[in-house]
């Protein structure tokens, strides 16, 4: 009796580490299937309030810098911009947004400037870790010209946008986004007097990629 109680404690001995063993073979694989899933989610913003700076393309089909509205060429160039904005949910962000380019006249003349300022609508769709969004603004835009009677076109109109955004961090994401905008512009002398001529309905289009801050202000 005393040899069989011996027997059943080495095997309840035996079956116990053999449990153990397996209890923790299963915990070690739960463990590193949670951390992968984990590894696996996209970054999410941090906070709401947001700043941003870009570097961005703009082309449009412009008046000639010379005033004449009847010949008009497809004019780019280079600037950089900065914005701010902040999520209202998950979703949805309201954004300010300037930026201006250094224009170089495809017909032929002196380089000019092109501003542009929005205020819009941001909607984010989906939650991989590569975000896409389309944008709505209202916008308004700016040439710093120089001639004998025209020193700038200004005006107002709507852009609209798509882009996608990569979290690299809970903190920081890129930022690629193209928008067009549409409007008339009109133009005015050095007494900010609008000066009677036929511009043109002048769509722009902007290609931009920058960075995005979410700090914990």
């Amino acid at each position: 009796m005393h040899r069989h109680d011996h027997g059943l404690r080495v095997r309840c001995k035996r079956g116990c580490k053999s449990a153990t063993a397996g209890a923790t073979v299963i915990l070690c694989a739960l463990a590193l299937a949670h951390a992968a899933a984990a590894a696996q989610q996209p970054a999410a913003p941090s906070h709401r309030f947001f700043v941003g700076a870009h570097i961005a393309h703009t082309s449009w089909k412009a008046p000639l810098v010379d005033g004449d509205s009847t010949a008009r060429g497809r004019d780019s160039g280079f600037g950089f911009g900065m914005s701010a904005g902040y999520a209202l949910t998950t979703r949805l962000a309201l954004y300010l947004n300037g930026g201006a380019a250094r224009m170089n006249p495809d017909a032929g003349g002196d380089d000019y400037t092109l501003a542009h300022g929005d205020i819009g609508l941001r909607y984010t769709i989906g939650n991989w870790a590569v975000r896409p969004s389309v944008d709505v603004a209202f916008s308004g835009r700016l040439v710093d010209i120089d001639t004998d009677d025209i020193t700038e076109l200004r005006g107002g109109g709507l852009s609209l946008g798509i882009g996608a955004r990569y979290f690299l961090s809970p903190a920081f994401a890129l930022d690629a986004r193209a928008r067009r905008t549409f409007g008339n512009l009109y133009a005015f002398d050095d007494d900010g007097v609008e000066i009677d001529v036929n511009v043109n309905e002048t769509p722009s289009v902007r290609f931009s990629l920058g960075v995005e801050w979410y700090p914990s202000w």
